[in-house]
């Protein structure tokens, strides 16, 4: 049998040649941040790419305790509480995870509910979700503080976690085609030994789609990590990690305005965990969302 020498394409050629140089400059980025978050702030303001020079883990060490720049100090009628970096990691933690789970479920349950039970509510749901991805929804934020503030839920985990109960993403698209996808057999066996519908969706249908559950979760925990605009208006006084290292960077007193290696290492705990995410879960983060729940 003759191999077939492939033609080397000109355009492939260049995107590679592009491709590789941003990664590059990324993964140089990258090896230059760690080096600069061990370094001392002396060496920094001298030369901030004498990578070996005074090498120590002060800064590190530092960023924890409730005097460093990062802390937040928060009062009210009780009293004065502080949180520390690590409290922020935590509630990083609740925040993500609570939220990712929280809007994983809602975004399943309507994408199967719409997807296999049909009707004119369905239809509506499903031009609603069209319409909100194409068209820009801006200016709700005002509206839904004042009405999380009505129900005495602003500035509280259940105010937030009830916010994630959405479905208008592009994730309840691929859901739906998930569950379109399965045999409505299982279903129907399960209806006739008695099963309701809900327990048909958790113990049945869920499962099937399992693969998809856990990366959509990954990457709405990923999204909610990062994220410090909204707990910053929905959890004024639950700092996040982002929260605090977006305040630690803005912040312009004398104290911390020169302290570039420590905002760097907080940058860098805030990276470690969604780096090993990716690591442990690169095959479901970069598979297909779209297959199917049953596989032969």
């Amino acid at each position: 049998m003759v191999k077939t020498k492939k033609e080397i394409n000109p355009f492939e050629i260049v995107l590679f040649v592009i491709l590789s140089v941003y990664s590059l400059i990324l993964i140089s980025l990258f090896v230059w941040a760690i080096f600069a978050s061990f370094m001392k702030v002396e060496t920094f303001k001298e030369n901030p790419l004498a990578f070996f020079k005074d090498f120590e883990i002060k800064n590190y060490i530092d960023m924890f305790s409730e005097e460093s720049g990062i802390a937040l100090v928060y009062k009210d009628r009780t009293g004065e509480t502080v949180y520390g970096y690590f409290s922020q990691l935590i509630n990083s933690l609740i925040y993500a995870g609570g939220g990712g789970i929280f809007q994983t479920f809602a975004v399943a349950a309507v994408a199967y509910c719409t997807s296999r039970y049909k009707g004119i509510v369905s239809s509506i749901i499903n031009m609603i979700v069209i319409v909100t991805m194409i068209l820009p929804i801006v200016g709700t934020l005002p509206s839904l503080l004042d009405l999380m503030k009505d129900m005495g839920v602003h500035d509280t985990w259940i105010g937030v976690f009830m916010q994630r109960f959405g479905f208008c993403n592009a994730y309840y698209l691929i859901f739906y085609a998930g569950f379109s996808s399965l045999s409505w057999e299982y279903a129907e066996s399960a209806f006739i030994d008695g099963a309701s519908h809900f327990t048909v969706f958790v113990r049945i249908m869920l499962p099937l789609v399992k693969t998809l559950l856990v990366t959509v979760f990954i990457l709405f925990f990923v999204q909610y990590w990062n994220d410090y605009q909204t707990p910053w208006m929905l959890l004024p006084s639950i700092p996040t990690a982002a929260r605090g290292l977006y305040h630690y960077l803005y912040d312009k007193t004398d104290l911390h305005r020169d302290a570039v290696p420590k905002q760097i290492a907080a940058g860098v705990v805030l990276f470690v965990p969604i780096f090993i995410i990716f690591v442990v879960f690169r095959d479901k983060i970069m598979g297909n969302l779209t297959e199917g729940g049953i596989k032969g």
